[in-house]
C-alpha cells in the first residue's frame, strides 16, 4: 500500500518562445505565464510545467522554449 499524498503544489510559471508565422514565414517572440495547481512531486514541477506550456501552445510551430517557475508553495489538494 503506497502513501497517500495529501497536498498539491500551486505553481506560478512563465514560458518565453518563438512561434512560426506560416503568413510572413516569421519567427515571432512571444511570452505567456499559467499559475495552477500540480499534483506531482516537487522535483517533477518544472518537467510538468513544460507539458502544460506546449499544451497552451498545440497547433503552433514554435521553438526556443524556455520555462521559468516563478513561484510555487505546497497547498491542499482541492480549494478550500
Amino acid at each position: 500500500m503506497g502513501v497517500r499524498r495529501d497536498y498539491a503544489w500551486w505553481v506560478s510559471y512563465s514560458w518565453i518562445y518563438e512561434w512560426l508565422d506560416e503568413e510572413s514565414g516569421e519567427w515571432i517572440s512571444d511570452r505567456d505565464s499559467e499559475s495552477e495547481r500540480f499534483y506531482c512531486n516537487k522535483k517533477d514541477i518544472k518537467k510538468e510545467a513544460e507539458k502544460k506550456a506546449i499544451e497552451a501552445m498545440a497547433g503552433l510551430k514554435y521553438r526556443n522554449l524556455k520555462v521559468t517557475i516563478n513561484d510555487c508553495y505546497r497547498t491542499t489538494t482541492e480549494e478550500i
